[in-house]
C-alpha cells in the first residue's frame, strides 16, 4: 500500500463494503436451486430502435432514482419501434447478472491482483489475505468477458455455448464463506464497524 489509509477513511468505506455484501447476499439467496435453467445466459432483452425522445419534464438520468428511469423509458417516441433481441426468454438472468456484478467486485475486494489504485480491499481492515483460489481467477475472467466488458471473447463463448453460469450457486456459496471468514477475522476494534 503506497499511501497510508486513515482509520477514518477505512471506517467510512465500511458503508460501501457492507453494501456489496448485502446486495450479493440478498440476491444469490433468492436463486431457485431447482430451476433447470439456473445460470443460463439466454435472457431476452428489449431495446428501442431509433432515438428516444425524452420530455423536458423527465427527471435527470443518473440520479440513482429508479422512478427517473421508469418515467424516461415510458416516454420513447412513437417513431421508435421496440424490438426484442432473439433469444430464449429467461427473466431470471437479470438476477444472475446482478449477482455476478457484485461477485466480481467482491473478488477484487478479497483477492486483489494489484495493490493501490485507490481500491478498498480486505487486507486494509487487518484481515490476512487468503491465497487467491483458482475459481476466483476463472470467475473474474468470465465476469470481465461476459458481463463487465464488451469483449470479442464473448462471441466465441456464445458460439461455443460456454456463456452460461451452471455453477453459479456453488461459487456463490464459496464467496459467502469468504464474507463470513472476513467478518470473523476482523480485529475487535474494526468488527464494531460492521454491526
Amino acid at each position: 500500500m503506497a499511501k497510508q489509509i486513515t482509520e477514518a477513511k477505512l471506517e467510512e468505506a465500511v458503508f460501501d463494503v457492507q453494501y456489496e455484501f448485502a446486495r450479493f447476499g440478498t440476491a444469490w439467496r433468492q436463486l431457485d436451486p431447482s430451476s433447470p435453467s439456473l445460470g443460463d445466459n439466454n435472457a431476452r432483452v428489449v431495446i428501442a430502435s431509433g432515438s428516444p425522445q425524452f420530455p423536458a419534464s423527465a427527471p435527470p438520468l443518473g440520479n440513482n432514482n429508479a422512478s427517473a428511469v421508469v418515467s424516461v423509458l415510458g416516454s420513447v417516441s412513437n417513431n421508435s419501434t421496440v424490438q426484442p433481441i432473439p433469444a430464449d426468454p429467461d427473466p431470471a438472468f437479470a438476477a444472475i447478472e446482478h449477482i455476478l456484478l457484485h461477485f466480481r467486485i467482491l473478488i477484487e475486494f478479497f483477492f486483489p491482483k494489484k495493490k493501490g489504485h485507490g481500491y478498498v480491499n480486505a487486507e486494509h481492515y487487518g484481515v490476512p489475505r487468503n491465497p487467491r483460489p483458482d475459481w476466483a481467477d476463472n470467475y473474474e475472467r468470465r465476469c470481465n468477458e461476459l458481463i463487465a466488458h464488451l469483449s470479442y471473447n464473448r462471441i466465441g463463448k456464445r458460439h461455443g455455448n460456454k456463456h452460461h453460469w451452471p455453477d453459479i450457486l456453488e461459487k456463490c456459496k464459496l464467496m459467502d464463506a469468504e464474507i463470513t471468514s472476513f467478518l470473523n477475522a476482523l480485529p475487535p476494534d474494526r468488527r464494531v464497524w460492521f454491526r
